[in-house]
């Protein structure tokens, strides 16, 4: 088995940028990640030679797109040396998982640096702390999950609604509080309002109604449909795995 440690002496490195929800896509987050890193890369005399992410995409799990596709070109591209991120919760959330990966980047000659929390990870005391960070980062994300999931159940108590809307529906107030949506019938509602009809007057099965709903204009499969009419949120009452075995108006 061979344990020698690869090394790469090249000042090459590549940006990865992420916002956790799609609502952050509107505010100027990416952008601020973008531009502190690339100070970061011009203070340390960096070649930036890609970009990735620049998007939204979970920290929970390892397993998204951008964040994949940049591990790949990283490990492939030999003459890449370092790989900039904004700080740890950015590059992963997944406490440990994300330490591993530091390390296996390691393994290829590869540093993760981070523009706002600069940490010398070839010394044991800075491997302690990047640890920590990344242990911090899964604390941080299990806190917000609990506290978002608190916050849920007591708005759809309250018989708002915090989640997604469903088909044929659109949030007027899409990031406000529950209590603060307004929710509202869209154009695709107003022609899926149709399969009720067509249930209800003439007993049609869910692939006639779909049918005539595609010649109307609303391209919807059977399967969906069926889904969508045994949902109660048509009837104007909230069903919810928050919310075991509670329907809430």
């Amino acid at each position: 088995k061979n344990n020698h440690k690869v090394t790469r002496s090249s000042q090459n490195a590549v940006i990865y940028t992420r916002v956790s929800s799609k609502d952050q896509l509107d505010n100027a987050s990416l952008d601020s990640q973008l531009r502190i890193c690339e100070r970061y890369a011009h203070r340390k005399s960096m070649n930036v030679v890609a970009y990735f992410g620049g998007t939204f995409e979970s920290a929970k799990t390892d397993e998204s797109k951008e964040f994949n596709r940049m591990l790949a070109f990283v490990k492939r591209n030999k003459e890449v040396s370092y790989v900039i991120c904004y700080n740890y919760t950015r590059f992963s959330r997944t406490g440990l998982d994300g330490a591993q990966i530091s390390d296996q980047l390691k393994k290829f000659g590869i540093t993760l640096v981070t523009a706002t929390q600069e940490i010398d990870t070839s010394t044991p005391t800075g491997k302690f702390q990047e640890r920590f960070q990344f242990l911090m980062a899964r604390w941080d994300n299990e806190v917000r999950t609990t506290n978002m999931t608190v916050g849920m159940t007591q708005r759809l108590l309250q018989g708002y609604w915090p989640l997604t809307v469903p088909f044929g529906y659109t949030n007027l107030n899409k990031g406000q509080k529950a209590d603060k949506h307004h929710i509202w019938v869209n154009e695709q509602g107003k022609l899926l309002r149709k399969a009720w009809t067509l249930k209800i007057k003439y007993g049609l099965p869910n692939n006639e109604i779909g049918s005539r709903l595609n010649t109307a204009g609303l391209k919807i499969h059977e399967k969906k449909l069926s889904a969508t009419v045994r949902n109660p949120f048509y009837c104007g009452q909230g069903v919810c795995s928050f919310i075991p075995g509670k329907v809430v108006e």
